[in-house]
């Protein structure tokens, strides 16, 4: 099982407390002990911030085959900070849980989608109009603009049309946020990684269906390699 890499961005998740949020950073050094990641940054607001000592963390990463894996941990003492850098205990590899990959395929996708975001404070609805990242039956990605009201554990509703036998068929879900990544090492837009909480069996296989014809298109293009 892979530990973190040099230069492997990441996702500090504080689980409660005054700090409580998903935060991104990357690593920027490692040795025996412990590992050095780069200031923190607030996955909603983008502000960074060294989060205090001790602070109960979970930290996210994926390995080499792109398998979600993450570790509990606490934030070091403050030897680092005059050199802004968070302090991390390297852990015991039995101790890096590795997730099981997901039930469905998901495939790249630019498709529209539309979703509804209700705002607690003034009980109003805000719609998003925004791009697919990729797509499976269990969930989807977004591409979101930088000022989007999105926070890790919401409720949304999805609205979108699947080109399916030629015709676009619309598909609507209530899905759960959760998690925010960025686009690419070197852009400040971020995608929102979403899971469906309510889908009808129908409208999921709609779902399948494309992502079916997707993976066989992409593979007759060469762009997905065809397993042996």
């Amino acid at each position: 099982m892979a530990m973190p890499r040099i230069g492997q961005t990441v996702t500090i998740e504080v689980p409660s407390g005054p700090f409580k949020g998903e935060y991104l950073s990357r690593i920027e050094d490692m040795d025996k002990n412990w590992l050095y990641l780069d200031v923190p940054a607030d996955s909603e607001t983008h502000r960074t911030g060294l989060l205090p000592e001790g602070t109960p963390i979970r930290l996210k990463f994926k390995d080499k085959k792109n398998t979600p894996c993450d570790f509990d941990a606490t934030i070091g003492d403050n030897l680092f900070r005059k050199s802004q850098l968070v302090l991390v205990k390297r852990p015991e590899i039995t101790a890096i849980r590795r997730h099981q990959r997901r039930a469905y395929v998901r495939v790249p996708a630019n498709l529209p989608v539309e979703l509804v975001v209700m705002d607690l404070q003034t009980n109003q609805l805000h719609r998003l109009e925004c791009l697919t990242y990729n797509i499976s039956g269990g969930g989807l990605s977004v591409v979101l603009r930088q000022d989007h009201p999105l926070k890790t554990g919401d409720l949304i509703g999805v609205n979108m049309e699947i080109p399916v036998d030629g015709q676009f068929r619309r598909v609507v879900a209530k899905a759960r946020v959760v998690s925010f990544m960025p686009v690419s090492e070197i852009s400040s837009r971020k995608t929102a990684s979403l899971q469906f909480v309510e889908l009808s069996e129908d409208h999921r296989q709609l779902i399948i269906q494309y992502v079916f014809r997707r993976e066989i298109e992409m593979r007759e293009r060469g762009w997905l390699k065809t397993p042996r």
